[in-house]
């Protein structure tokens, strides 16, 4: 989050900004709506407007040790992608190394190679009425329910990818929040030099929107298998959306957070990030400097590191839970 501080302009145009693009129930209380509201406001550095502004946390960094008996893929695969998934590839990219979630990395250096997969979202032209989202929703929850009571009398033989419901993860691809205002000129020539600033700021900033719009509609994803065989700690299971939604339709309270950026908050240790390589055309290899997503030992520092700020809230020590099976890591008991 920017260095903002409580009656700072800047923060108060954040606290704005951020209530724009928190959907609250219009079922609540004007007394409920504004109680959500200070909330937002007070702890407005729960929420980041901008990839930049995901700093890396101090509560650990991901870690893992690699089994020599695996073999690793050194190269990536030959898959030809479209014009338009080549584009939305290296936009992607540049948005990510921008935000300093990816680095350039010599050849020489990777020690091993994930496969990138572009996949297209499901973007609707236009922003349906609430009325016709309500309508759609129904539809959707009526055949998903459906579905789920035959899956129970015969049973479902579709994998996991054919039976999802299509429901979108958070992409890269956010507006950037305000800047922090300008310090006071000291002379002409800092004058100059703040102007010049202030043009190379909005140059780049218009060059990272035309990367947004080209990488909006597509999702990179890295296909990180082969790694996580040898590092032999589970990563998250997609699990079945459509039993998740059929346990939870009919609440009259949800609360949707977006998690993304608890994984780009913990650092990539320097040793690992060689292997955690991939190419894209045009642009040569990359490697993380943050934790991705899918990663083998990624559920122990995203679950240890919530417990670790919980307690740290609660001003009580962690408790001692012995994870190192989740960890990846050999000779070495982690706890959270």
């Amino acid at each position: 989050m920017p260095e903002v501080t409580e009656g700072d302009p800047a923060r108060e145009n954040r606290g704005r900004e951020l209530l724009t693009k928190i959907h609250i129930s219009d079922s609540l209380t004007a007394a409920q709506r504004h109680d959500v509201e200070e909330l937002v406001l007070t702890h407005q550095d729960a929420w980041a407007l901008d990839l930049r502004e995901v700093t890396p946390n101090k509560l650990d960094e991901c870690d893992f040790d690699i089994d020599p008996s695996v073999p690793l893929q050194m190269r990536p695969r030959r898959v030809i992608l479209s014009p338009q998934e080549q584009e939305a590839a290296m936009a992607y990219a540049d948005i990510l190394h921008d935000a300093g979630f990816i680095r350039p990395i010599a050849p020489s250096q990777v020690k091993c190679v994930s496969d990138v997969i572009m996949v297209p979202k499901k973007v609707e032209e236009h922003r349906a009425s609430k009325e016709a989202t309500l309508d759609k929703a129904e539809r959707a929850i009526s055949r998903l329910l459906e579905e789920g009571d035959a899956e129970s009398q015969q049973g479902d033989t579709r994998d996991h990818a054919e039976r999802s419901s299509g429901l979108e993860l958070p992409d890269a691809t956010g507006d950037g929040g305000p800047n922090s205002p300008a310090p006071h000129a000291v002379s002409p020539f800092d004058e100059i030099v703040r102007e010049q600033n202030g043009a190379a700021e909005m140059k780049r900033k218009d060059h990272l929107e035309e990367k947004r719009r080209t990488a909006k509609g597509w999702r990179m994803v890295l296909n990180l298998k082969p790694l996580n065989r040898a590092i032999n700690a589970p990563p998250y299971l997609p699990g079945d959306l459509h039993r998740l939604v059929s346990r939870l339709v009919g609440k009259r309270f949800i609360s949707v957070v977006d998690q993304l950026a608890a994984f780009w908050a913990f650092g990539l240790s320097e040793r690992c990030q060689p292997y955690t390589a991939f190419f894209i055309t045009g642009r040569g290899y990359y490697v993380h400097t943050r934790m991705p997503q899918g990663l083998g030992s990624s559920p122990y520092y995203q679950q240890a590191g919530c417990n670790k700020a919980y307690c740290k809230a609660r001003e009580r020590p962690p408790a001692g839970v012995p994870l190192d099976r989740l960890t990846g890591r050999r000779n070495e008991a982690r706890y959270g």
